[in-house]
């Protein structure tokens, strides 16, 4: 062969890529051995480099210089080699394919190491598994209970992960190296319940990154517990402490926006509330019209009956249906950024909740993160284009204003949160309440460059202290943005609850009201119960709470949890390290051996000898050091809300029998969009 020919048949680009590379002196013979491989000259295209090339400048010296070189060269060749661009495309696309079968095939061989765990082959094989039964079959969680009423309390559910579940008749077998808590329990149907929680409050517990999608970077789902510590020593004291207690106390935001909404039922309850009849009137019609003629006709003569004065004790309430799902809404937004902005953005007094409530709920959030799981080059994508986050469900919070005349309420919030994350002297000159908590987060995370990860920029002056401070905006922005989205949905979610069960057992609401007017000086507070900070100790209304939240506990929501040492559940059956294992928090918190009668409304089971007992098994917040920051805001905020709604009116359900044929689907967290249900009530004010 004619090396010299071959050479320069090649294209300029890639033979001053050959001269530069096999010039080198560490590598005087290597272009004769090379060039003795080439194809002939006659074989090679005429323009082999078509992009790639170009972008590849050589680089006169340094030691980078072979290596850099080097790859170009391979890519040119690689060009010629496949032929076209066509061939190319499909030799790639075949070769992944195989690729992907032959991993499919081991993940469901017995030679993969969870191989002898049981569930489906096609969720061994695959995360689509998940995915079907999520975004197609909508029965994620009837599928958990169905596998683990076949195959036991272990099974597998995805190539790298294994569910754990306690409401099962069997249980675990017995371990004897998983941890000393485990191995110190009985092989009672509870000890799996204790099983669960003792692995996931292990130290050493780390969080799977894919699982937690584009929320992997904030506090909630930093995977490393090292992370984890050291951002939630910087966010922690912002949700707790004298910040809370302000927050909430009588003279506190919070007793101002419950002033707000306890006004503004009253006013949907007697029907004179000019912002909100046109929406009552506009869901009556709604509700009259799927109803048949009959129907229609007996609620028309119901509704004219029971008209009776404000402050009468009535359970039947006024004429329209007021849509609590809306106002409650409403509420938990007014309450959650008044604490991250330390302003009052009032939502409540928007002239049309039900628009501000389509545009801001996160309609379809969890199918979102069951894609982000599933196809995990999303999340990739995501990370590397963080401006794709605006189509994500967090995007109405933190995205910017199209215009600032425009009146839509995600833009309304956005222009907020902008001005106060821009700096110290931005926010002082905006007038942005330099005192709030995105204000202070921001602040403490700007002297805190270690915390934003590695390579962060040190403090300093110039460049570095300009990105340090935009990188500090963007985190700050982003937690706050967490907080109110998950906030936002848990509140509601709970307070429906309460409302939902409390309106369909006259007795709780008769001692609950019993309990507020032997404890709350209400010769002082008058209606206003919520400003006595008595309130929060109250035994029946904290029960209320307690067991609220556990019944509300998402289906949808697991932990899971990797190890770095393998993990031995018994019967030979070992847990590689790596390996994801999960429960699902409304499985456990429904464990018929720790709750009986689970999916009962029992609120008298947190105040017997056993309360002690359940409250440690409770992980409605989560568990060992990864408990919710939020919590100790929802304690404030359930108690004090439920107590001014039941002591100041009467509710009664519009239509339960619609109600129930719909399957209550107002209790329903993270709703798909056209799947949302709304708590339709009949509202009386105790006192004019």
């Amino acid at each position: 062969m004619n090396t010299q020919a071959t050479i320069s048949a090649i294209p300029p680009r890639a033979k001053d890529i050959w001269d530069n590379y096999f010039r080198l002196p560490k590598a005087p013979n290597s272009s004769a051995a090379f060039s003795d491989s080439l194809v002939p000259a006659t074989a090679l295209p005429s323009n082999p480099i078509a992009i790639a090339i170009p972008l590849l400048p050589l680089r006169e010296a340094g030691p980078a210089r072979p290596t850099c070189n080097f790859l170009a060269f391979l890519l040119a060749l690689a060009q010629h080699a496949l032929g076209n661009p066509l061939r190319a495309a499909v030799s790639c696309l075949a070769a992944v394919l195989a690729w992907k079968l032959a991993v499919y095939a081991y993940r469901i061989s017995p030679l993969h190491p969870l191989s002898r765990f049981p569930g489906p082959k096609s969720a061994a094989a695959s995360k689509l598994f998940e995915a079907y039964h999520v975004l197609v079959a909508n029965d994620w969680l009837e599928n958990l209970e169905r596998l683990h009423g076949v195959h036991g309390p272990i099974v597998r559910i995805s190539p790298t992960e294994v569910h754990l579940s306690s409401n099962v008749p069997s249980t675990f077998p017995s371990s004897s190296s998983s941890s000393s808590s485990s191995s110190s329990s009985s092989s009672s149907s509870s000890s799996n319940h204790d099983l669960i929680l003792a692995h996931h409050r292990r130290h050493d517990a780390v969080k799977a990154p894919s699982y937690y999608g584009i929320l992997s970077t904030l506090l909630g789902g930093l995977s490393s517990p090292r992370a984890h510590a050291r951002r939630k020593s910087i966010v922690q004291p912002l949700f707790t402490g004298k910040t809370l207690a302000r927050f909430s106390s009588g003279t506190g935001r919070l007793s101002e926006i419950l002033d707000s909404l306890c006004e503004k039922l009253s006013s949907a309850a007697a029907g004179d509330d000019e912002k909100h009849k046109d929406a009552r009137k506009d869901l009556a019609a709604k509700l009259e019209d799927d109803e048949t003629a009959a129907a229609a006709a007996t609620a028309t003569a119901t509704a004219t009956a029971t008209k009776s004065p404000a402050g009468a004790e009535s359970t039947t309430g006024r004429g329209n249906p007021v849509n609590l799902t809306h106002f409650l809404w409403a509420f938990t937004n007014d309450v959650m950024f008044s604490y991250v902005l330390g302003e009052d953005l009032g939502f409540l007094e928007s002239p049309d909740l039900q628009r501000f409530h389509d545009e801001t709920r996160a309609f379809g959030a969890i199918d979102l993160a069951t894609v982000l799981r599933s196809f995990p080059l999303l999340r990739v994508a995501l990370d590397a284009f963080p401006g794709l986050r605006k189509w994500s469900p967090l995007g109405w919070l933190d995205e910017a204003p199209a215009s600032s005349s425009s009146s839509s309420q995600s833009q309304i919030v956005s222009s907020r949160l902008g001005p106060v994350v821009g700096g110290g002297a931005s926010r002082e000159a905006g007038g942005r309440a330099p005192d709030s908590v995105l204000s202070r987060l921001c602040d403490r995370l700007e002297q805190d460059a270690e915390s934003l990860g590695p390579g962060g920029p040190s403090s300093g002056s110039g460049r570095s202290a300009v990105v340090a401070t935009a990188a500090a905006a963007a985190l700050a922005t982003q937690e706050t943005s967490q907080a109110v989205f998950i906030g936002n949905e848990s509140l509601l979610s709970n307070l429906s609850f309460l409302v939902h069960h409390l309106v369909h057992d006259a007795a709780l609401v008769r001692r609950l009201r019993a309990e507020i007017d032997s404890a709350v000086d209400v010769g002082t507070y008058s209606h206003r119960v919520w400003r006595d900070p008595r309130v929060q100790d109250l035994p029946f209304l904290d029960a209320l709470c307690r067991e609220s939240a556990r019944l509300s506990s998402p289906g949808w929501h697991r932990q899971p949890r990797r190890v770095p040492r393998p993990v031995a559940l018994g019967d030979g059956k070992v847990v590689p390290a790596g390996t994801s294992t999960s429960f699902t928090l409304r499985l456990l918190e429904r464990d018929p051996a720790v709750y009986p009668e689970p999916d009962s409304f029992s609120p008298d089971r947190w105040l017997g000898p056993q309360a002690a007992r359940l409250r440690a098994a409770s992980a409605t917040f989560g568990t060992g050091t990864r408990t919710c920051l939020g919590q100790f805001i929802a304690r404030q905020v359930l108690r004090r809300t439920l107590a001014a709604l039941v002591y100041n009116f009467d509710i009664a359900p519009w239509d339960g029998e619609r109600d129930a044929a719909e399957g209550y689907r107002y209790l329903d967290t993270y709703p798909k969009k056209g799947h949302e249900g709304y708590m339709r009530v009949r509202l009386s004010p105790r006192f004019s």
